[in-house]
C-alpha cells in the first residue's frame, strides 16, 4: 500500500505544479497579490479533490476522476473566490472558469492515464503469511481486491524462523507478516529490519493491516487482543485537539446561530411542538451525556423509542426532518456539545446507552472506542455508511477503532475534508 500512497503524492505534486503553469501562462502581471491568489487557490482545488477521492489512483472508471475532479474544483474555486474581497487587485472570474474547465476535465484525464500507467507498470509483491489461513484468508482477499491483485499471499503454518536468516528464503518473498500473536514472542530483533536490502520486511499483522486498509477488523484485534489492549490502554487525550475543538465551535456557533433560529422557527411552525431533542448517550470514558439535536420527528415517549436504530423509526422523520437530515443540519446543535467538553468535532459517533449494552453483549471490547471524545464527525462516517446491524456495527467499530488508536491532527483535517463529500453526497443519511 505504500506503492499507492508514494504515487498518490507524486500525483498531488504533479496537480500543484500544472495548475501554477496554468495561472503563469494565461494571467498577468505577475504581483504579490497574483501569486497569494493563485496559491491559495492551487491549495484549495486540491483539497477538494482529496475530499472527492480524486486521488486514488486505483479506481477503474474514467467516470469516477471526472466527478471528483469537477466536485473538487468547483469547490476549491468557490471558497477562492471568498477571498478576493481581501484583495485590491483579484483573479479575473474568466480565469477562475480556464482553471476550472482545465482542472475538470484536463487534469481528470491525465489523473486516469497516470493510474493505468501506475498499475501497468507495477510488479506483483510476494507476500509469506505466518499464520492461520482459515482466519484471515477472508480479510486478506479483500486486501487483494482493493489492491487490484498487485498482491500475492502465501500461507505458511508452520514456519521455522531460523528458515528466514538464509538466503533462499530472504529472496523468495517481498514481506513477511506475522500473523500469530505467539510468533511475535519467538522472533528475535535482528530479525526485524525494515531497510536491508537483503532482508524483506518483517511486519505483525496489525500494522500491516492498519497501513493497508486503515481500520481494525474485529478478527484481527481478537487475534492480537494483548497488543491492542496495551495500545489502547496508552491513548492519550490532546490538549491541542481540545484548544481546536473550543475555537471550531466558537466560530460555529456564532456563524450558525442564524441557521439555528431559522430551523427552530421552521419545526415550530410544522407542529407546535418543542424543536430541539435531548437524549442520553455514551460519551468519554463510558460516561453518559446528553446530547443535543433539532427534533427531526413526530412525538414519541422516549422509552418508547429507546434502544433503536434511527432505520426502524423512519417512518417517524418529519417534512422538516427529510430537509435537514440529509445534510446533517439536525446535528449542528452538537456544536454546544463540543464547546461544554462533552464531544470533539472529531471522533466516534456517540450511541444511545441501550444500544451500546446491546453492542457490547456481542463485541466485549467495543468500549475501547469511548477512549476519546465522541465527534460530530469521524473516519468511520466518511469510510462507510449508516449502520443499523450488528455486522455493520462491527465494521463501524473497526474504524473507530484505528482512529482511536491512530489520531492526529492530520487525520483529522483528513475527516473534515471528507465530511465535505459525505454531507454534499448525502452518505448514510436517513
Amino acid at each position: 500500500m505504500r506503492r499507492f500512497k508514494r504515487r498518490s503524492c507524486f500525483l498531488v505534486f504533479f496537480h500543484f505544479l500544472l495548475i501554477i503553469f496554468i495561472g503563469l501562462l494565461f494571467h498577468s502581471p505577475y504581483s504579490v497579490s497574483f501569486w497569494i491568489q493563485l496559491l491559495v487557490t492551487d491549495f484549495l482545488i486540491i483539497f477538494g479533490i482529496y475530499a472527492f477521492n480524486g486521488y486514488e489512483i486505483l479506481a477503474k472508471k474514467y467516470r469516477h476522476y471526472l466527478i471528483s475532479n469537477v466536485c473538487g474544483a468547483f469547490l476549491g474555486i468557490l471558497v477562492s473566490l471568498l477571498f478576493t474581497f481581501f484583495f485590491t487587485e483579484s483573479l479575473s472570474f474568466s480565469f477562475y472558469i480556464l482553471l476550472f474547465l482545465f482542472t475538470a476535465f484536463v487534469l481528470s484525464y491525465v489523473t486516469k492515464l497516470f493510474s493505468l500507467r501506475c498499475l501497468h507498470c507495477m510488479s506483483t509483491k510476494k507476500v509469506l503469511i505466518l499464520g492461520n489461513k482459515i482466519e484471515l484468508q477472508p480479510l486478506l482477499k479483500e486486501i487483494e481486491g482493493t489492491t487490484c491483485n498487485k498482491i500475492q499471499y502465501c500461507y505458511c503454518n508452520d514456519f521455522l524462523i531460523d528458515e528466514l536468516t538464509k538466503e533462499k528464503s530472504r529472496n523468495q518473498y517481498d514481506e513477511i507478516i506475522v500473523a500469530d500473536y505467539q510468533l511475535t514472542n519467538k522472533i528475535s530483533i535482528e530479525h526485524r529490519v525494515f531497510d536491508d536490502d537483503n532482508v524483506p520486511p518483517i511486519i505483525i499483522l496489525p500494522d500491516y493491516i492498519e497501513e493497508t486498509i486503515c481500520r481494525i477488523p474485529i478478527q484481527v484485534y481478537e487475534l492480537f487482543h494483548d497488543y491492542y489492549q496495551y495500545e489502547f490502554a496508552n491513548v492519550k487525550i490532546s490538549f491541542t485537539k481540545r484548544v481546536f475543538d473550543i475555537i471550531a465551535s466558537t466560530l460555529a456557533i456564532v456563524l450558525l446561530s442564524p441557521l439555528f433560529v431559522l430551523i427552530s422557527i421552521a419545526i415550530v411552525c410544522e407542529d407546535r411542538r418543542n424543536p430541539f431533542f435531548v437524549q442520553e448517550r455514551i460519551g468519554f470514558n463510558n460516561e453518559p451525556f446528553n446530547i443535543l439535536k433539532f427534533r427531526t420527528m413526530t412525538h414519541n415517549p422516549e422509552k418508547a423509542c429507546r434502544g433503536k436504530y434511527v432505520i426502524e423509526e423512519k417512518h417517524r422523520i418529519t417534512f422538516i426532518g427529510k430537509l435537514i437530515r440529509p445534510i446533517r443540519l439536525d446535528e449542528i446543535l452538537q456544536f454546544i456539545n463540543i464547546l461544554k467538553g462533552d464531544m470533539s468535532l472529531i471522533g466516534p459517533r456517540p450511541e444511545q446507552t441501550d444500544l451500546v449494552g446491546h453492542i457490547t453483549d456481542t463485541i466485549p471490547f467495543y468500549p475501547m472506542r469511548h477512549k476519546l471524545r465522541p465527534g460530530i464527525t469521524g473516519w468511520a462516517q466518511t469510510q462507510n455508511g449508516y449502520a443499523s446491524t450488528i455486522d455493520e456495527n462491527k465494521i463501524k467499530l473497526s474504524y473507530d477503532l484505528f482512529y482511536v488508536k491512530n489520531w492526529s491532527l492530520i487525520l483529522d483535517f483528513k475527516i473534515v475534508l471528507k465530511t465535505i463529500k459525505v454531507v454534499l453526497f448525502k452518505k448514510g443519511a436517513l
